[in-house]
Order: structure tokens, then C-alpha cells, then sequence
């Protein structure tokens, strides 16, 4: 028998349900009709929403002061999480490498030296805040026991602003770091991103546009401090919230929409998304723009110079008012981009009429994005001036607090933690470079090791706690057999130097970096005065001498309060005419001025050679505006030395020509015997 079939006009897509519903009920069959109870109980028909029950259940739940919600708020947060969905909860987890982890670190530290450079402070950020109107679906919501909605934090930029409006700031600027999450949609964890905030706040509207500058400089500081990116082509795109809006009235587009029009235009020529897409999205039913608005905006989609891209916004608005209604959003960008050349920013900056990335938080301010200039475009950061978002949390009634105005960026600062992977071999090179410079992920210098167990846990811990109360990074290495059995279990570690200690006190130091090294024996008690002029000759192989001045600037300042040896310090003050002193201020003058000099040797170059004490002594009484001094050495050793002596003199005569204009201060270290001299270069 032939089987039923729908009208040719029923629409199958939109009532997929209820056809399956009537052609079961007209099956030939009677046995495959479905009863009445099999119908109720199929999960096909609706629920009846209007049956007294759900109403009420809903009319509690929507009506805080119903007497049914605090009970079904108790009743929600008490039912037990289950098993399955408890141990998945952590399965999208990334399991980040030592690698990864201690690259993050430094990528961390660079980024905290350029936020400092301009006086910026480390500020918190809330985890945890009221539900804001300004995210989509895919910001994570939750519910708390008293039943109000919040939320985790979208970006760090919003949690500032809540805090500004309502607090008087601590610092005018100012950092952060922090993890911003997304919905997965699909439950289970959510996706954490790690992002970096810096923001500039003012309490007046005075040099706005130079602290716009200011937040531009210090991104492309970010982009020239990074050795990945500074190769990579970079530009900034700035446009003003009032010029957007400006558009929008030229096109007529109803105000209802403009928000969603502002966030869709903020995806346009990013990725792959282009003109016939974003047109497309403008059109649908969703966001309703006009065709002949959509046809008008597409003349907007431009980016220029700014002198060209003003040109083209005047000539477009050619015949209306719209172009001089612009005129002092024009200004300000045009004060801006003057900022940022003094300021020697070096990425290209553009115009963009339709740019409205962060255009939500920023009406009437500048915004700004950073982008990989490429043929296919992505966002590396983006900012622009909040103030109305401050505006919108500040509550007037009984407040005293003064207009904020603040203006900075997010950037997703992990991604640049990222090491280089494989490829061609000029870019090997160079990602090896970089790895073995400044961002070399190592998480000591030292592996103290023993193939005995009892010297390893006694004179192995004496010399960890030496290498530690010397600022040398060191750790413990596990029990071995052999060197082989050690490097073995260490093989993908990279420590600097691994010191095996034998018997008699005896060090046996294997230097990992640098495989033209031999291994050398040293006692234990020159081990110290070896890896602290190891780790000063790597440093400055490595270009990072700049971080270990950071570290004594940061101690000097440290220990500014008082110094940690009380020198002996003698007052003799003038027999006449002596104005009366503070004799403790003195000393304490004396002190700081003292251990100052001293932190500035330690700027002078290091001469290691391999020569004998005496040898040393006889260095020590040169100088080298006096040749004669030096030949006087030369004739003082055996013959098979003084070609030596003649190397030595040539080698402390280029440290003195190289550092004419930087330091006259060095030093000759003698590495076969610990002896170390200073050595004035300048006399």
C-alpha cells in the first residue's frame, strides 16, 4: 500500500517534528501508529508551558522576592556534580612544556621592563563581576547561591574600568596581567587565554592625545623588543568612535543597530573576512541593515595615510555638513599621529573610517588596533580611549570622585611565548640565535652532581647552598652510576654547567653550552669566583648584560635603607670655619656613596688568563700609557711565557680602546689559581 505524503506547499524544514509526528499517525500499519502515552512520553509534543506548575516554577525563579526562590536556588546548588562530567572537566587542559613555561617567564620579565620604563605599576584586576550587556554568548556565566548572574572576565579592560568608576585610582598607570576566559558553548572548562593590559589614566582632559601616543609608543616598543616580531611586518590602524558614528549617519543607519553593525565591521578585512562577507552579515536578518546603507559604507573600506585618508573622508562627504562635524575628531587623530613621531614610533600608522575594534568601550575616544601586515591580516592588540565606559559604572548620587579618562590596550601577551618551530635553514639560524640569547629557557645554570650518594647529600648541599646565597641558580641532580647515566637522565635539561664532585674536594666542571670546552678540575674553594666570571662572559656573549645591571640596580635600590656591611667609616672634619654636621649622615653618605663606586666597577670588562700569581702581581704594576712597565714583565718571566705576556698587553689594550667612552675599570682574573686583580685602564 502506498504510504502517505505531505502537501507539496507543507514546509518540511521549518516542521521537521511535526511531520515525523503526522506521518507516523497515518502509517498503514496499525501496529506502528503510536499511542497516545508513547506520544506524550516521546519527547516530540511541547511541553504545555501554560499548565500551572511551570508557571509558577518560572514566576519563582524570574521574581527574587517570590517565596518559592531562595528554596530553588538551595535546591539547584545542592544537587551533586557528576562523576563523568567531574573527571572531564580538565580533559581540554594544555599540558605547557618546562620549555614553554620558562620562555613565558621571560617573555614576562621584557614585557614588566618596558610597562616600568614609563613609570607603569602592577595593578589586580576583579575575577568576578555582575553579567555586562557588552559580550555575546560566549562570555562565561554563572550563577551565584543568592541567584545573581556574573561573569568571569572577557578581556582586563572592563574590570579596570568598574574599579576607576568607582575608586579613586592608586596609580595614573599602570599593568596587568591575567587570564580572560570563553564559553566553550559545548560545557566542560572554559578556554583561558593569558592577556596583558596597559593603561594610562588621566583626572582631567588635559594632553589626552599625548598619552593616546604614549599607549601607541609602548606597543611598538613591544613589537621592536621582541625578536619574532621585529622581523615581521607591523602597522597600527587608528580611527575615532565620533568619525564612525559620523559614517553611520552619512548612511543612514538607524541607531538600533549600530552597535551590531560597529561589532561586525570589527572582523572586516581581518582574516578572511572581506567586504562580500561582512556585506552579507550586515544584510541578514539578524543585524537588518539597508542594501543602499551597506552600498555606502563599502566606500568607507579604506585605509591611508592620514593625510591621503582625510582627503578621501572630505571628498566622499563632498556637498554635506558631515566633513566639518569631523573636524575636531580629525584634529585630535592628526595630534595623535604628531605625538607618535616624536615619540620615533616606528610601525606604519593608517587611517580607518570603519575601524571599530573596542569602538563599545570607547564612544567619543580614539581606537586602535596593531596588526600583522600581511596579505592575510590578524590582530596582535587593540585599545582605544574607555572613558565611556567609566561613565557608564560611575554612580553620581553621593560620590565625590572627580572624571577618570584612561585609554590602553589588550594584548594576548602568550602567544608571544611561542618558540620558533622548524623550518627552512636561514630561519633556523636565526630561531637558534634567539633561543641561545636573551630568551635561552633554562631553569638553572648549575647541576651539582655526585656518582657517590653520601658526597652528594652532604658536600653536594653545601655547595647548593653556596651557589643559592650567591645568587647562582643551582639544583641537586638525582643519584648516577656514571657521567653517562647522568647526562642521560638530564639530556633535554639545559643547564649551563654541570659540577661533578669527586673525591679530596676535588670539582670536575662539565660546561654544557659550549661543546669547543673541555672539562676542567677545580678545588671547591675556586668554584665561586669560576662561575661568577663563567656566567659574566656568557652574559655578555649573549647580549643579556643588561639583565644582570637590572638585578644589581634593583638590589642597590634594595638596600638603600642601610647597607648589609657596616663599614668602618673615620670623620675628620676641617680645623676652622667647619660648619656643624650631622656626623651620622655622614657616615651613612659615606656608606651609600661607597658601595655606589664599587656596583660601578662591576660594569668593567674581565680579563681571564692562565699564568702564575707572581705574574699577576707583576700585571698589577703596569699601566698601559707606559709600554715600558709592560716590557719589564716580559724580561721577569721564562722565554716560552713572554709571547704570552705580549697577548695579555694586546688584549687588556682593546678592552681599554673598545670601553674609552663606556669604563676605565677592569679586571684580570687568573683562572688557574682564583687570583684576581683590578686593572685601571685609563692609566
Amino acid at each position: 500500500m502506498k504510504q502517505p505524503l505531505l502537501p507539496t506547499d507543507f514546509d518540511l524544514a521549518q516542521n521537521a517534528v511535526q511531520a515525523d509526528i503526522i506521518l507516523s499517525l497515518l502509517n498503514n500499519n496499525p501496529k506502528e501508529r503510536p499511542s497516545g502515552s508513547e506520544l506524550l512520553h516521546g519527547g516530540k509534543l511541547p511541553m504545555q508551558m501554560e499548565s500551572e506548575t511551570i508557571r509558577r516554577a518560572l514566576e519563582g525563579l524570574s521574581d527574587s522576592g517570590s517565596p518559592y526562590y531562595h528554596k530553588m536556588m538551595s535546591t539547584l546548588f545542592s544537587m551533586p556534580n557528576k562523576q563523568a562530567k567531574d573527571f572531564a572537566w580538565d580533559m581540554n587542559t594544555v599540558n605547557h612544556t618546562a620549555s614553554d613555561l620558562l620562555l613565558q617567564g621571560l617573555v614576562k620579565q621584557k614585557l614588566i621592563s618596558i610597562f616600568r620604563n614609563h613609570g607603569a605599576v602592577e595593578t589586580p584586576r576583579s575575577v568576578l563581576f555582575p553579567r555586562s550587556r557588552h559580550y555575546g554568548t560566549n562570555a562565561v556565566q554563572l550563577l551565584d547561591a543568592n541567584g545573581t548572574l556574573l561573569q568571569l572576565p572577557y578581556d582586563l579592560t572592563l574590570p579596570h574600568a568598574r574599579s576607576i568608576a568607582k575608586h579613586e585610582p592608586p596609580v595614573h598607570r599602570s599593568f596587568a596581567f591575567g587570564p580572560v576566559f570563553r564559553d566553550r558553548q559545548s560545557g566542560g572548562q572554559p578556554q583561558t587565554f593569558g592577556e596583558v593590559d596597559f593603561d594610562i589614566i588621566s583626572p582631567d582632559t588635559l594632553d589626552l592625545a599625548l598619552k593616546e601616543a604614549e599607549v601607541i609608543k609602548v606597543l611598538d616598543e613591544i613589537l621592536t623588543g621582541f625578536p619574532a616580531l621585529a622581523s615581521t611586518q607591523m602597522c597600527f590602524h587608528i580611527n575615532h568612535s565620533d568619525i564612525l558614528n559620523l559614517i553611520f549617519d552619512y548612511c543612514r543607519i538607524e541607531s538600533g543597530i549600530r552597535d551590531a553593525v560597529a561589532d561586525t565591521l570589527s572582523k572586516l578585512n581581518i582574516q578572511h573576512w572581506t567586504w562580500q562577507k561582512i556585506g552579507a552579515e550586515l544584510r541578514s536578518p539578524l543585524i537588518g541593515a539597508s542594501v543602499t546603507s551597506v552600498d555606502d559604507l563599502q566606500n568607507f573600506d579604506f585605509r591611508d595615510t592620514p593625510n591621503k585618508a582625510f582627503q578621501k573622508l572630505k571628498i566622499i562627504f563632498e556637498g554635506t555638513s558631515t566633513f566639518e562635524k569631523a573636524s575636531s575628531a580629525i584634529a585630535h587623530l592628526r595630534d595623535v599621529i604628531d605625538y607618535t613621531k616624536r615619540f620615533q614610533v616606528r610601525s606604519k600608522i593608517y587611517i580607518s573610517p570603519l575601524g571599530s575594534l573596542k569602538e563599545k568601550f570607547c564612544k567619543g575616544g580614539v581606537t586602535f588596533s596593531c596588526l600583522y601586515d600581511k596579505k592575510i591580516k590578524d590582530v596582535f592588540a587593540a585599545g582605544g580611549r574607555y572613558d565611556s565606559l567609566i561613565r557608564e559604572h560611575t554612580h553620581r548620587a553621593g560620590t565625590n570622585l572627580t572624571d577618570q579618562h584612561a585609554v590602553g590596550f589588550n594584548l594576548a601577551w602568550e602567544k608571544l611565548a611561542r618558540l620558533p618551530k622548524p623550518g627552512p635553514k636561514g630561519f633556523l639560524r636565526k630561531a637558534e640565535e634567539e633561543i641561545h640569547g636573551i630568551w635561552t629557557t633554562r631553569r638553572c645554570d648549575v647541576l651539582v652532581a655526585s656518582h657517590d650518594a653520601a658526597i652528594l647529600r652532604t658536600a653536594g648541599v653545601d655547595i647548593l647552598q653556596s651557589l643559592w646565597t650567591n645568587e647562582i641558580s643551582a639544583e641537586l641532580a638525582q643519584d648516577s652510576r656514571s657521567p653517562e647515566d647522568l647526562l642521560s637522565k638530564y639530556r633535554d635539561e639545559q643547564h649551563s654547567w654541570i659540577v661533578i664532585i669527586k673525591q679530596d674536594s676535588i670539582l670536575k666542571i662539565k660546561s654544557m653550552g659550549r661543546k669547543e670546552t673541555s672539562d676542567i678540575d677545580i678545588p671547591t674553594t675556586q668554584l665561586l669566583a669560576w662561575l661568577k666570571g663563567e656566567i659574566r662572559e656568557r652574559d655578555q656573549r649573549d647580549g643579556i648584560q643588561h639583565r644582570s645591571k637590572l638585578q644589581r640596580h634593583t638590589s642597590q635600590q634594595d638596600s638603600s635603607g642601610g647597607v648589609d656591611h657596616e663599614q668602618e667609616v673615620r670623620v675628620l672634619t676641617a680645623a676652622q670655619k667647619s660648619k656643624k654636621s650631622n656626623r651620622r649622615n655622614i657616615v651613612e653618605q659615606a656608606q651609600s656613596r661607597s658601595a655606589t663606586l664599587v656596583h660601578s666597577f662591576l660594569d668593567g670588562p674581565i680579563a681571564a688568563v692562565e699564568t702564575t700569581d707572581h705574574v699577576m702581581d707583576l700585571i698589577r704594576e703596569t699601566r698601559l700609557s707606559d709600554p715600558e712597565s709592560w716590557r719589564k714583565v716580559t724580561h721577569a718571566v721564562p722565554s716560552a711565557e713572554r709571547r704570552y705576556i705580549g697577548e695579555i698587553h694586546d688584549m687588556m689594550s682593546t678592552m681599554a680602546h673598545r670601553n674609552k667612552d663606556v669604563t676605565r675599570n677592569a679586571f684580570v682574573y687568573n683562572f688557574r689559581t682564583g687570583m684576581c686583580i683590578y686593572y685601571d685602564l685609563g692609566g
